[in-house]
């Protein structure tokens, strides 16, 4: 009964233990910190990209100044902001490569990009796997209790 209960305790620990390593392993989100005096919006999104890691592309006619500061935003957060600051809608992309590029993509590039994968996606797609999307994009945004 001794034995049974020291392994049961031993497990415990060790299962404690492993969680609190993975908390303390989990990475966090960087954060965006800066102040910006009628700086160009393409600027201040390059500095959002250098003090996270992740690109923010600006796109040739988004040419507004922007005053303001941000404190402790995440990325998405500062994102929002900057298009907002700058009366501009934004989209949001998750690119998988083997490398970075050297030089990071315009926003020209990245549109090109998404809209080639885009096409590629859709292109692989039968019709009746067209259909089914169209359905589920159709009910999700359709009031509730409507038809779609």
């Amino acid at each position: 009964m001794l034995r049974t209960s020291t392994v049961i305790v031993s497990v415990t620990l060790l299962f404690g233990v492993w969680a609190m390593a993975q908390e303390e392993a989990a990475p966090t989100e960087p954060k965006v910190n800066l102040t910006a005096q009628e700086t160009p919006v393409a600027e201040v999104a390059a500095e959002v990209t250098a003090q996270t890691g992740v690109q923010v592309a600006i796109t040739d006619n988004t040419d507004k100044d922007l005053t303001g500061a941000l404190e402790d935003k995440t990325v998405e957060e500062a994102v929002k902001l900057l298009a907002a600051g700058a009366h501009a809608s934004w989209l949001r992309v998750y690119m998988l490569e083997t490398a970075p590029p050297e030089e990071p993509y315009t926003a020209a590039e990245l549109l090109q990009m998404v809209s080639e994968a885009r096409d590629s996606f859709w292109e692989g797609m039968d019709e009746e796997q067209r259909r089914a999307l169209y359905e589920t994009w159709r009910a999700r945004l359709t009031p509730e209790g409507e038809e779609p």
